[in-house]
């Protein structure tokens, strides 16, 4: 059946029973009514279904009589979706918003401005999760410093605050590697905005990772000592009382749903204050890089994960997530042809925090 013939099918069945879509989004966690293929376990098939798109599923034991769903319509079978309370966009990234949300600009009281990641907790505590450059100017903040929303070069002043910054993983720069990608230009942050740039690494790193100077695996004759690589950018930024926040991912369709681990060919998606919400394609796995930053200079991470580029300088600190909405990892650097993110995994674990979920 083509799809014209299907759409006709389906809306003849609806218009012949009008009662029956009007019951369908009259009720309250009912979004919408389609036609798409069935999902099955996370993946798309190709055998058409009306889809019913609600802001939240729900056990089938849990609803009412009233509020269930028929399996087929007209005899097509019929899939449910979650997509969250679909909202008029209109959204300013950079502009003072509240309740704060991932996606949105945020920045050090005196730094640039980066993404809100998704929000963690320790204890009884919630916390902003974003880069260090974005919240700790690259190891020049204090512990207590004010965080605002949006960042500085957002337009954020000091009525702003909406946080303090609490802890961050400490940036070891090394000296040497600036000589060794002298020729690739490495940096991680322009001076208008705070995502790494990598320009032209990969295809020089092609050549010469054997002599370990640009990438190596841990271990590897003539490799970097990876006992002196970074295996993060990070910070967390105590979210202020009486700030409010909302946990849902700008233009993500909710808030996080769980935790994957990154693997290659993975599809991933990232809301972030520059790009908003774009995907791209994980690429590479248990990469050692080195990474230019324009305040401290070149620092050496391991253990990162390469995706196909999605973002742009103020991204920084963005929740890269998988296609069921399961955090993937910690967006910190990227350039034009790639960007890079930390496993959120580790990330978690290094700070002691929780991923709020949905």
């Amino acid at each position: 059946m083509s799809q014209p013939e299907l759409v006709n099918r389906v809306q003849a069945a609806f218009e012949d029973r009008g009662d029956l879509l009007r019951k369908f989004l009259k009720q309250r966690n009912i979004v919408g009514v389609g036609i798409g293929y069935k999902m099955v376990n996370g993946e798309l098939t190709d055998t058409p279904s009306v889809v019913f798109s609600v802001a939240a599923k729900k056990p089938r034991q849990d609803l009412p009589e009233s509020e269930l769903l028929p399996d087929h319509v007209d005899d097509l079978p019929t899939d449910v979706v979650e997509i969250g309370e679909v909202v008029a966009l209109g959204l300013n990234r950079r502009g003072v918003n509240r309740p704060i949300r991932p996606g949105m600009s945020v920045g050090h009281m005196e730094g640039v401005a980066g993404t809100i990641g998704a929000m963690v907790r320790r204890g009884g505590e919630t916390f902003i999760l974003s880069n260090n450059h974005v919240l700790a100017r690259e190891n020049q903040a204090k512990v207590g410093d004010p965080i605002i929303q949006p960042g500085r070069s957002d337009g954020g002043m000091e009525n702003n605050v909406v946080a303090e910054l609490d802890s961050f993983t400490p940036l070891t720069f090394e000296s040497e590697a600036a000589e060794a990608i002298e020729e690739a230009q490495v940096v991680a942050e322009s001076p208008r905005g705070c995502s790494a740039f990598l320009s032209d690494l990969l295809p020089k790193a092609r050549e010469r990772v054997a002599e370990g100077i640009e990438l190596a695996a841990p271990g590897a004759p003539g490799g970097i000592d990876t006992s002196t690589l970074n295996t993060m950018d990070a910070a967390l930024a105590r979210i202020l009382p009486g700030v409010t926040f909302n946990l849902d991912i700008i233009d993500a369709g909710g808030p996080p749903t769980g935790i994957a681990t990154p693997e290659l060919g993975m599809p991933v998606l990232k809301s972030g204050r520059t790009t908003g919400l774009t995907t791209g394609t994980i690429t590479q796995i248990a990469v050692s890089i080195n990474v230019r930053y324009p305040a401290g200079g070149v620092a050496r991470f391991r253990n990162q994960v390469i995706v196909t580029p999605f973002s742009q300088s103020g991204d920084s600190g963005s929740l890269v997530l998988d296609y069921q909405r399961r955090a993937v990892g910690l967006l910190f650097s990227g350039s034009e042809q790639v960007s890079v993110m930390t496993p959120i995994e580790a990330v978690l674990k290094r700070l002691q925090v929780t991923l709020l979920l949905s």
